[in-house]
């Protein structure tokens, strides 16, 4: 059986979940372990899979930020700090591929680049699956900035997969294969009935700046102030960050808590989509739009930020619909119109909720992610078996 050894960080959200999907896909088919950076949760869903799993702290290549005088004054100490953890993974991972004699390597970020050099070094094919812009969405500065990613892929032959089109485009990877990542098919399809829907609004994912959570937060507070909203606005996502207490105590400091609820991290996401008035996706540059395509996929209204993954997704569902399924905003008051026409029922999910079904159903069924994926490491295996790849680890 071929063994695929995966590195990925260890959270739930968003790559977490893709890999998920896609391990769930070919665990009977390949010898599957994983190595995770973090310890994000994700290690006692895979436990669960029967996938083992090896812990080894990476850091990402990344410079530090520098937003303010302590970041500055700390730049330094902080790089060394990152590079020193990162000489050291490398010198942990190599050990473990030398020990697991994996036939591929499959990076699921793209902001390590550690697995990258070790299976370069060791003469195994690498698949590097690029989820990120790092610097859009994340308002990161990767070492040597994109074209220092490029140059990393190119000199170690790696395999990149990006997620969407635009991704592929950012970095200039004319032979990346796009591939979108796999939806989890809901158990219980049907129209949720009216009388036990639509009671609120939701949000899912890390409660972070850059899911656009302030952007959210201070919408609907002043929805709440100018216009009595009463319709409760649920966060699903982890709140044990220092942004996510941060923002939970301005909420109680407005005395909202019984409107804005922060509900933590959910393994009823499904369910919760299925009964909202409409999905809130206020992330500032989503790559992919995970989120926005479960939430199709469950018949839930989109309220999206018209850029990133979120509009390729929206793009996607009018091509082909012919029509808008999703409400699309670029500001705050565009979120603040966008939340008002579904209040006054203007706009409905039961108007769109089959058609955005359909859409996903079509184009990021968990079958045609794990297929093309599986093609792709069929591919490797005849290269190796033909002499075209030599391990010399």
């Amino acid at each position: 059986m071929v063994k695929i050894l995966f590195i990925t960080v260890g959270d739930r959200f968003g790559s977490g979940k893709a890999l998920l999907n896609l391990i769930n896909g070919i665990k009977n088919t390949y010898d599957i372990k994983v190595v995770y950076s973090e310890s994000l949760g994700l290690q006692y869903d895979l436990a669960k899979m029967g996938i083992e799993t090896f812990h080894i702290p990476m850091r990402f290549d990344v410079y530090p930020p520098l937003k303010s005088l302590k970041d500055y004054m700390l730049f330094v100490p902080r790089l060394l700090r990152d590079l020193f953890i990162n000489k050291r993974a490398e010198t942990k991972l190599k050990a473990l591929v030398m020990y697991l004699k994996p036939d591929i390597v499959h990076t699921n970020v793209g902001v390590y680049r550690i697995p990258a050099y070790v299976c370069y070094k060791c003469g195994i094919p690498h698949v590097w699956h690029l989820r990120e812009y790092q610097t859009l969405d994340m308002g990161y500065n990767p070492y040597g900035g994109i074209e220092g990613i490029v140059k990393t892929i190119n000199k170690t032959k790696s395999i990149p997969i990006c997620i969407t089109k635009g991704l592929a485009s950012y970095y200039g990877l004319d032979t990346a294969r796009i591939i979108y990542d796999g939806i989890k098919r809901p158990v219980n399809i049907q129209d949720t009935e009216r009388e036990n829907a639509s009671r609120y609004y939701l949000f899912v994912g890390n409660i972070t700046k850059h899911k656009g959570c302030s952007d959210l937060i201070n919408t609907y507070v002043k929805l709440i102030e100018e216009e009595n909203m009463k319709t409760p606005l649920l966060l699903a996502g982890g709140i044990d960050s220092v942004y996510a207490k941060k923002i939970m105590a301005y909420v109680e400091n407005k005395k909202m808590s019984d409107i804005i609820r922060f509900i933590g991290f959910r393994d009823d996401v499904y369910s919760l989509m299925r009964n909202a008035k409409a999905l809130i996706v206020p992330s500032i540059f989503e790559c992919f739009g995970l989120i926005t395509a479960e939430g199709m996929y469950n018949k839930c209204l989109i309220i999206g930020r018209d850029t990133g993954g979120t509009k390729e997704q929206m793009d996607n569902a009018y091509e082909f619909s012919g029509r808008e399924l999703s409400l699309r905003f670029t500001d705050n008051d565009g979120l603040r119109d966008a939340i008002m026409e579904v209040e006054n029922g203007k706009y409905s999910k039961y108007e769109v909720g089959s058609e955005a079904f359909n859409v996903v159903d079509k184009l990021y069924s968990i079958e045609t992610n794990c297929n093309t994926i599986k093609n792709i490491y069929e591919q490797i295996v005849i290269n190796k078996d033909n002499g075209r790849v030599n391990n010399h680890c």
